[in-house]
C-alpha cells in the first residue's frame, strides 16, 4: 500500500481519533491551568510525537487496516443498495407474457437470495448488477416489441399478425435469456458464498414454473 493511501487511511482512524481527542483534553486542562501560551505548543508535541510513533507501530498497521475494512464493507453496502434498487425496479414491471413473467419472478428470487447473501457477507460481487442490468435490458426490448405489436394490431396495420408472431418469438427469446442470467447469478452466489444457507429451494421453483 503506498504511504499517501496509509496515511489517509490512519488518519481517519479510532486510533487517530483517539489521540486527538488525549491532545484536546490536554489543551483544555492547559487553558484551565493557566497555561494557555504554553498549550498549543505542547499539544502539537504530543501530537507530532504520538502520531509519528502510533503511524509507524503495529498499533496504527492494524488500525489502517481496520479502517480499510470499514471502507470497504462501507462501499459493499452502497452497492448493495444500489443493486437491490436495480432489482426493485424490474419488479415493478408490468409483463403481459406469462412465460416472461415467469422469468423474471425467477430472476428476483435468485437475485434477492444473492443480495441477502451480500448483505450478510458485508461484501458486493459486480457481476449482481451486471447480469440485473442485462435482465432490465431484456425486459425492456420486450416491451418495446409487445407495444409496437399492440399498435399494429390497434389501428389495423398491415401485417398485425406476422407482428403478433415476432412478438412471441421475441417473449420467448426474452424469458430465455433472463433464466440464463438468473441461473449465472444463481452459480456465481453459490460459488462466491459456499456457506450461506438457502431459505428457499430454487431450483425447486424453477421446476415448478417451467411446468
Amino acid at each position: 500500500m503506498e504511504v499517501r493511501r496509509a496515511l489517509s487511511l490512519f488518519l481517519r482512524s479510532k486510533t487517530h481519533l483517539t489521540l486527538l481527542g488525549i491532545l484536546a483534553a490536554v489543551g483544555f486542562v492547559s487553558a484551565l491551568a493557566g497555561f494557555t501560551p504554553a498549550g498549543p505548543v505542547l499539544a502539537a508535541v504530543i501530537y507530532l510525537a504520538g502520531a509519528s510513533s502510533l503511524f509507524f507501530s503495529r498499533r496504527g498497521a492494524e488500525a489502517i487496516v481496520a479502517r480499510r475494512g470499514s471502507d470497504a464493507e462501507a462501499e459493499a453496502l452502497e452497492r448493495i443498495e444500489a443493486a437491490r434498487k436495480l432489482r426493485d425496479r424490474i419488479s415493478y414491471l408490468r409483463l403481459p407474457d406469462a412465460e416472461v413473467s415467469r422469468a423474471v419472478e425467477y430472476a428476483l428470487l435468485v437475485s434477492g437470495q444473492f443480495l441477502e447473501a451480500c448483505a450478510a457477507g458485508r461484501r458486493f460481487v459486480p457481476r449482481l448488477s451486471a447480469e440485473l442490468e442485462d435482465i432490465l435490458a431484456a425486459c425492456a426490448d420486450y416491451l418495446k416489441s409487445a407495444d409496437a405489436a399492440s399498435s399494429s394490431k390497434r389501428y389495423g396495420v398491415e401485417g398485425a399478425d406476422d407482428a403478433d408472431g415476432g412478438r412471441a418469438d421475441v417473449a420467448s427469446s426474452a424469458a430465455a435469456f433472463i433464466r440464463r442470467s438468473a441461473d449465472q447469478l444463481s452459480e456465481i452466489r453459490e460459488s462466491e458464498f459456499p456457506r450461506v444457507a438457502e431459505g428457499r429451494d430454487i431450483e425447486t421453483m424453477r421446476d415448478i414454473d417451467e411446468t
